[in-house]
């Protein structure tokens, strides 16, 4: 590897996740999973972090120190679930898709998302909206999901504009 071309340039070498950052990331999934299944058990308003981390086996030091509160838990999931869900939706849309179509997909998966378990979904939406529209104190999850709000806007503005490019829709504004 005595050229350039022969070294590998810094962002095609991923480094190996190590051992502390894994058992961070099992830690983080059994506390996420274990507040799932108590705020669908339960119900968001009856669950405690203290049942949340016992279900999960860790300290309440420990699930605080990976979502600060019960409002955090919950967007942690609404994150996760919908990252999951959504994946890149503006992203990756090829330009002969309709824009209509996929409008109507974007909406039917985050329709059908928040629809598998309303009462959870009316807590997360109250949490959500608190944060955005009303200046509640943001936690990291909250951080988190205001800019997945941005970075679709964003794809969605992209899209519109690559299939404008394309001549696939029209607008009359300047």
């Amino acid at each position: 590897m005595n050229s350039k071309r022969d070294t590998p340039s810094v962002d095609a070498v991923t480094p190996p996740v190590g051992l502390r950052e894994r058992g961070k990331q099992r830690r983080r999934n059994w506390i996420k999973e274990a507040a799932r299944a108590v705020f669908y058990e339960r119900g968001y308003e009856a669950a405690t972090t203290r049942e949340i981390a016992e279900r999960a086996e860790v300290s309440l030091g420990t699930l605080f120190a990976y979502a600060p509160t019960k409002a955090e838990l919950l967007l942690m999931i609404v994150n996760d679930d919908l990252a999951a869900e959504r994946g890149n939706d503006f992203e990756d849309c090829e330009t002969e898709v309709p824009l209509m179509e996929v409008l109507m997909g974007f909406s039917l998966k985050n329709f059908t998302y928040w629809a598998k378990h309303p009462d959870v979904a009316r807590q997360a939406r109250r949490e959500i909206t608190g944060v955005l529209m009303m200046g509640k104190p943001a936690g990291p999850e909250a951080i988190r999901f205001a800019a997945n709000k941005q970075r679709l806007q964003a794809g969605l503005g992209a899209l519109i504009e690559r299939k404008r490019q394309a001549g696939s829709i029209k607008t009359t504004a300047g």
